[in-house]
């Protein structure tokens, strides 16, 4: 996600790389406000499952957004500013939410070699997605194909989002407690 808007904004647009990380920022910014002031409130209301799926909805949102937006005339307050606020929003939420609801679920005796393994879990995944990213990507090219290449990306970046979201519902779906087991009477006979 940030490597391809960064991409489109230097490749594309002509923009020096710290023109593109200075336009990018906002969205970064925003990843700490949404883990300590929105998540943390939102786990308690709705359970981390939820939280997840909200915040791989609006991190959709976000890609979708550039998807449709960007165009080859650099436009940033209309065509990356909106996309950049979602994605920042989106990770927020949603990575830090994995994180705890992985941690939370670790055994006390083994949590150190747990938790390295859900961190190589997360790396794992982002090195991935950068891979898959500039397999639809493709060769380079310029102009028009660079825009119908990079708006597949966002809109595959956007189907993996939508799975997160699924897993997020389905998978940490709150759990409902066990009915308790009535007590046996026993009859005099």
């Amino acid at each position: 996600m940030v490597l391809s808007v960064l991409l489109w904004m230097q490749d594309v647009w002509g923009w020096s790389a710290l023109e593109a990380g200075l336009a990018f920022a906002p969205g970064p910014l925003l990843v700490p406000v949404f883990t300590f002031f929105v998540a943390s409130r939102a786990i308690r209301r709705l359970g981390p499952g939820r939280v997840i799926a909200l915040g791989s909805a609006i991190y959709l949102l976000g890609n979708l957004w550039w998807a449709t937006r960007i165009g080859l005339t650099p436009d940033y307050l209309t065509g990356v500013l909106p996309g950049t606020l979602f994605t920042g929003a989106g990770v927020g939420l949603t990575l830090p939410t994995f994180m705890a609801a992985g941690a939370a679920s670790l055994p006390p005796e083994s949590y150190a070699t747990w938790s390295a393994a859900l961190n190589m879990v997360r790396q794992v995944g982002l090195a991935v997605g950068v891979a898959m990213l500039i397999a639809v990507l493709g060769p380079e090219h310029g102009g028009v194909q660079a825009l119908h290449a990079f708006r597949h990306g966002w809109l595959a970046i956007a189907g993996f989002s939508l799975g997160s979201a699924v897993g997020g519902l389905v998978l940490l779906r709150p759990r409902r407690p066990a009915l308790a087991q009535l007590p046996q009477l026993e009859v005099d006979r």
